[in-house]
Parts: C-alpha cells; structure tokens; sequence
C-alpha cells in the first residue's frame, strides 16, 4: 500500500479506446485501466468507472484494493478532477456507510470494506480542503464517522500476508488528517480530534508495528499547525503522561497493557516532534508545541 498520497500534479492523460464495455469490468478490465495510468476510456464515463470501482475497496485481492481504488481515487478525485462535485459527494456518502458497516466488530476481512472506504475518503477530504466538494451536514457526518471508526475499531491488523495491507487505524487517521484540515472544522472539534487520537494509543493491545503511529501523529499535527489550534487537549494529556510512566515501572510484575500504552504515547509524540521539526519558521504558537512534546519525551525518557 502507498504510505503517502501520490498528489503532484501531472498532465492531463489523453483519452484511449475502452478496454471492455462497463458489464465486462473484470479483473484485467481493472489492471488495463492502472496500467494506461488511468487515462478515461473514450466510450465511458469516470463518475461511472469510479463508482463500480467502489466494489473493490473489499476485494481480497490486494492490487485491486490498493493499485486500481485507491489508485484511480488519487487520480480522478485529487491530481486531475475528472469528477465533478455532485457526483463526489454521492461517491464520499456510500464510502462512509462502507466504513460505518461492521465497526467495532471483531477483526474479519470484512474490515478491508471499511478501512479502504476510509482511505478513498482521505482522497476525497483532502480534495475538498482544495476545493469544496462536502456541504456543511455531510462534512460533519464524515467527521463523526471517522472520530467514532479511530476510537472504536477492533481489528488492529497492519500487514497480514494473506490479504496484504488492513491498516484500519491508519486509514482512518489519514481520513481525520485531512478533516482536521478543513475551514469547516469547528474549534471544538479539535479536541475531539485530538482525544480520538489519544484513546486509540490507549486502547491499542499491542505496541506501534505498522506506521500507525505516525499516520496518528500526522492527525495531530493537522490540528496543533491551525491558525485557529486549541492545543489545551493535548497539553491535558501531556500532563497525564509522566505520571502514567512513573506508574507502569512502579508496579510488580510489569503489566504488559500499560507497557504498551507508555510505549505507543512514546511513539506518536515523537513522531509529532519529528514532522513539527521538519518545518523552518513555525509560528511561535506551533514552536511553543514543539517544545513542549520534547519536554514530555524528555520526562518520559
């Protein structure tokens, strides 16, 4: 799976000759679109190739997932805007309620539906902080959705070698990334936000292996580099944190679920003040953050 969005721009590809006819879209119908770099057949329509491309978001077939959906998303949604808003918004509400079917439930493949709806709406969010697709009720219904997928999905799964990349928490965080983005986003949804990011590093049962945390990480950094930031969440859990280290090396024997949430806090906020380093000139509010992950890093050792 790509681990960051392919979104520089590129020229316009010219049209082809349709592979197949929309009732022969197949798995080499698929594979021949990829590999034209998703030029537009002649005879079809992209909202029309773009929905039926929706069925592939669950495929245990993981180039059919990652390659031609996702793929086709970044390029028709963000880099050329083949599709036009209308159609968009159509596309964004049947790829939330793929995300919202089974969440919470225990880890099956049926999570590849929800986890990769949550990826090609990270496409279609962060198109829309370009120019506006959501209106103002299913901007917040997406919001909701993905607060409630971070903090309340079961299968933790990264990489699993039979159906390849799962990533449902990255996914989802790549989603609340470019939400947190918007003009839309009221400040009080910025501690949500950040509260979401807090309790799925505390609910998580086994320490940061795939990425996760800095996919977190980056849903953190969306709201702390607002002009509008309300960084009083994460200073609250910041706060906590010291004393929550001190406790896990004080208990005998060693709990293992508290050595993880220690370990993963550890983890994300690192991965914070690396991405917040890598930017010259922060605003002063942004450095005054910066500092204040390495104080807490340097606290927890």
């Amino acid at each position: 799976m790509s681990m960051a969005l392919a979104l520089a721009s590129a020229a316009a590809p010219v049209l082809v000759e349709a592979q197949a006819p929309a009732a022969a879209r197949d798995r080499a119908y698929w594979l021949a679109l990829a590999g034209a770099k998703f030029a537009v057949p002649a005879s079809e329509d992209p909202g029309d190739i773009l929905r039926a491309s929706e069925s592939l978001l669950s495929s245990p077939d993981a180039t059919l997932r990652d390659d031609v959906a996702y793929g086709l998303a970044v390029a028709w949604v963000y880099r050329e805007r083949r599709v036009d808003a209308a159609t968009l918004r159509g596309y964004a509400s049947r790829l939330e309620q793929r995300m919202r079917e089974g969440a919470g439930t225990a880890a099956t493949d049926a999570t590849l539906s929800r986890s990769f709806a949550a990826l090609a709406l990270s496409i279609v969010a962060a198109a829309d902080t370009r120019e506006p697709i959501f209106d103002e009720a299913q901007y917040r219904s997406v919001l909701d959705s993905a607060l409630r997928n971070l903090v309340g999905e079961r299968d933790t799964r990264g990489y699993d070698p039979q159906v390849g990349w799962v990533h449902a928490t990255a996914h989802t965080a790549d989603l609340v990334k470019f939400l947190a983005r918007s003009p839309r986003l009221a400040r009080a949804d910025q501690a949500r936000i950040i509260e979401a990011v807090v309790t799925r590093v505390e609910t998580m049962p086994a320490v940061f292996a795939w990425g996760e945390d800095e996919r977190l990480a980056a849903s953190l950094r969306s709201v702390v580099v607002r002009g509008d930031a309300d960084a009083s969440a994460l200073e609250a859990w910041l706060s906590r944190l010291p004393g929550q280290h001190e406790a896990v090396w004080a208990a005998t024997p060693l709990s293992v679920p508290a050595y993880v949430r220690a370990q993963n806090a550890k983890l994300v906020l690192r991965a914070l003040f690396v991405s917040l380093s890598a930017q010259p000139d922060l605003p002063p509010a942004v450095a005054a953050v910066r500092a204040r992950v390495l104080a807490c890093l340097t606290q927890l050792g």
